[in-house]
C-alpha cells in the first residue's frame, strides 16, 4: 500500500510503499477514501521541522470502508462507512477499544458523505472549545470574537453560531477567509489587515469590547493575534488560545491581562464521546458545511505539489483533501 510520509529536512514529503497492517483482535482495517489536511499541525509541526515525522503522526482525519475486522469486533462490520483519526495511508488499522481521548472511529450517518466526514475530528474539537466556553458564561449573551478563519477558527466559528450568541465576530486578515466566513453564517467579518479591529468591535458592541475572545491563528502569526486578544477582551472577559506553533513564548501585558480569564484549548475532563455524537450531529444537519470549506482537492500522489501549495500560497485555499480511490 502507499501512504504519505515526511523524511529528514524541511519540506521533505514523499510516497512510500509499505505492507498492508495486520490487524488485532480488537481493530478493524479501513481502506481509506479521503483524507483531510490539518494545515496548522501539519504544516507547522511537520513539514517545515527539520526532523523525520512518525507516518503515524501524518493526518488524522480519515474516512473509508471497513475491509476486513478482528474476531473481539462487535459493533462495527465489514462495509461500514467511517471516519477515522488515522494518518494519510491507503490503508489503517484502527483499535475500536480505544476510547482514552476521542473515539478512534465512528460510523457516518447516512446524511454524512465522506468528503464531509473528514472533518469529523476537528469538529469534535471545535464543539468541546466551544463547550468549555459555555462552562464559564452564558453563550447566548454573548459577543464573541474569532481571530483567524482557517479550518480550526471556521470550525469553532460555526458551532458558536449554532448556540446562538448575542453576536459573532469572524477574523482573518485574507479576503477570501473573510467572505467564505459570511456564506458560513457571520454577520459581523473583518479583514484586519486593512481595519484596525480594535475600532470595529468599538462601533459594533456596547461595550465597545469583545465579552469572549477566541484566538485561532496557527504558526508564527499566532504571536500578534494574542495581542490583539489581549487588546479587545473586557473586563471580566475570556480569552481562549487555541493556536499553536509560534516558535516563541507569547508576551503577557500584566496591565491588560487584569480581570480576564484566560483558557488553553479545553480541560483534559471533557466529554469526548459527546462532543463526537454533537460534531456528527451539526455536520448532518450543516449547521457545520464541510462541502463549503473544500476549495481542492488532490490524488494523494500529488502530496507533495499539495504540501508545497499549503506552505506557500494560503490566499484561496481551506479545506485540502486527498482522495485515495
Amino acid at each position: 500500500m502507499k501512504r504519505i510520509a515526511k523524511a529528514k529536512n524541511k519540506f521533505n514529503i514523499f510516497i512510500e510503499e509499505v505492507p498492508i497492517p495486520k490487524i488485532l483482535p480488537t481493530e478493524v482495517l479501513i481502506k481509506s477514501r479521503y483524507t483531510l489536511v490539518s494545515r496548522g499541525s501539519e504544516i507547522w509541526r511537520r513539514y517545515v521541522r527539520p526532523e523525520a515525522i512518525q507516518q503515524k503522526m501524518m493526518g488524522y482525519c480519515l474516512t473509508g470502508e471497513i475491509v476486513e475486522i478482528g474476531s473481539l469486533v462487535s459493533s462495527f462490520s465489514v462495509g461500514d462507512k467511517v471516519a477515522a483519526v488515522a494518518p494519510h495511508s491507503e490503508y489503517v488499522s484502527v483499535d475500536t477499544a480505544d476510547k482514552k481521548l476521542t473515539p478512534s472511529i465512528v460510523k457516518l450517518p447516512d446524511e454524512v458523505d465522506l468528503k464531509e466526514g473528514t472533518f469529523w475530528p476537528l469538529s469534535t474539537s471545535a464543539v468541546l472549545w466551544i463547550d468549555e466556553i459555555t462552562k464559564l458564561m452564558p453563550i447566548k449573551d454573548q459577543v464573541i470574537t474569532i481571530i483567524g478563519q482557517g479550518l480550526v477558527g471556521s470550525l469553532i466559528m460555526q458551532v458558536a453560531l449554532s448556540k446562538n450568541p448575542k453576536k459573532i465576530i469572524a477574523v482573518d486578515t485574507l479576503d477570501f477567509r473573510c467572505k467564505l466566513a459570511t456564506k458560513l453564517g457571520a454577520k459581523f467579518v473583518i479583514n484586519s489587515s486593512k481595519n484596525s479591529l480594535y475600532d470595529y468591535i468599538s462601533k459594533i458592541t456596547e461595550s465597545k469590547k469583545s465579552n469572549v475572545v477566541i484566538e485561532a491563528v496557527g504558526g508564527p502569526s499566532g504571536k500578534f493575534a494574542f495581542e490583539q486578544s489581549l487588546e479587545i477582551t473586557s473586563q471580566g472577559g475570556i480569552i481562549q488560545v487555541i493556536g499553536l506553533y509560534e516558535n516563541e513564548p507569547l508576551q503577557f501585558d500584566s496591565g491588560q491581562i487584569q480581570g480576564k480569564k484566560i483558557i488553553g484549548g479545553f480541560s483534559t475532563d471533557a466529554n469526548r464521546i459527546w462532543a463526537s455524537d454533537q460534531a456528527l450531529k451539526l455536520i448532518s444537519q450543516k449547521s457545520i458545511n464541510p462541502k463549503k470549506m473544500i476549495t481542492h482537492q488532490f490524488h494523494y500522489s500529488e502530496a507533495t505539489t499539495a504540501f508545497e501549495m499549503l506552505y506557500g500560497n494560503i490566499s484561496n485555499l481551506m479545506g485540502v483533501v486527498f482522495d485515495w480511490n
